[in-house]
């Protein structure tokens, strides 16, 4: 229940409480390391059960929602899973494609999936599932947004909030960075969240370390986010990424973005909203059309800002997790198997 999914889970559990059309129940398989989210919840009347909760759990529930990132831990649970009628559907926080690899057989055991892409529906096995994005209470309206989109100091400051690793990154990344480098001599990149020591000693090797900068945790992303002119991220092609809240709150932020196509951000970016790269001349070729021009930098990012007020209404995924559930519902309850994936 730390960081994403904690987001995902739980705002969506506040969500449900508040319209008071639902009631969640939230069932930890394992001791939470971060409890922010489970703070939230606490406080918004949301029930959080230790796993020894776990037959009372399903047997109270009218539907089962797994939340699956591929974890060692939901695989035990899963073989392990009580003798009891329920219904379950499968809420997949992974694209599916890359590792963690989603089984159809697991899917198929389930009575509905639900996806936080929609690069997972373009599996054919999967393409009757229901998209949920995993942004949880996420409210874009409240996130201010920036208005001075001139270049306030002597750098043209490309930002990234999140994992500066190539467990995310491309591992290539740093070849992106250099070429922009190469062809903008202003260009600064900074990289905020837990970095890598390989990461980071690749910098050094890279002889880019003063203009990579590695900013390691912050507790202000949005006060930050107004620091950036662009936010870049070099998001590897084999990623299990999915919803990328990161992007999300920097669109909402209005800040034009320049990411990698590969493997969701043709999802993320709508039209205008801004640009998608390949290759490392045409990140950089993009990121030099930004920095050449103020003007394009604010119509790009006001359309960011936009199209995330309309593409990422809570309520509205609200409204079709509740779909998915009453479909469900019109179902009995059977004893699930879930061996073999």
């Amino acid at each position: 229940m730390g960081d994403g999914a904690g987001k995902a889970i739980g705002g969506l559990a506040i969500l449900g409480n508040k319209s008071g059309k639902d009631t969640h129940r939230i069932l930890l398989l394992d001791e939470p390391r971060k409890t922010n989210h489970i703070n939230r919840c606490c406080a918004a009347g949301i029930e959080v059960l230790p796993r020894d909760s776990a037959e009372f759990a399903i047997n109270e529930a009218d539907v089962v929602v797994l939340s699956w990132w591929g974890s060692p831990t939901m695989d035990m649970f899963l073989r392990e899973f009580p003798n009891i009628p329920c219904r379950v559907m499968l809420w997949t926080h992974k694209n599916g494609f890359y590792d963690p690899p989603l089984s159809d057989a697991l899917v198929r055991s389930c009575d509905r999936l639900l996806v936080t892409s929609p690069l997972t529906l373009e599996n054919p096995v999967w393409s009757d599932g229901t998209l949920v994005y995993g942004f949880g209470d996420f409210a874009p309206e409240k996130i201010p947004p920036k208005t001075d989109y001139s270049l306030n100091s002597d750098s043209f400051v490309i930002g990234y909030v999140g994992m500066p690793s190539y467990k995310r990154f491309s591992h290539n990344a740093l070849d992106y960075m250099s070429k922009t480098i190469s062809m903008i001599p202003d260009a600064v990149f900074i990289l905020s969240g837990e970095y890598s020591d390989e990461f980071k000693s690749d910098i050094t090797l890279t002889g880019v370390e003063d203009k990579v900068k590695l900013l390691g945790w912050t507790n202000d992303v949005l006060g930050l986010l107004r620091t950036f002119d662009v936010f870049g991220y070099l998001l590897r092609s084999d990623s299990s990424a999915t919803t990328e809240n990161s992007v999300l709150e920097a669109m909402a932020a209005g800040l034009p973005v320049v990411m990698a196509r590969k493997p969701v951000g043709k999802y993320l970016i709508g039209d205008g909203a801004g640009f998608l790269a390949d290759s490392p001349e045409e990140y950089a070729n993009n990121l030099l059309r930004l920095y050449e021009s103020e003007d394009l930098r604010r119509s790009v990012g006001q359309v960011a800002r936009k199209h995330i007020l309309v593409s990422c209404n809570a309520s509205d995924n609200l409204n079709r997790f509740n779909e998915a559930c009453l479909k469900v519902v019109e179902k009995q309850k059977y004893i699930h198997k879930f061996g073999g994936f």
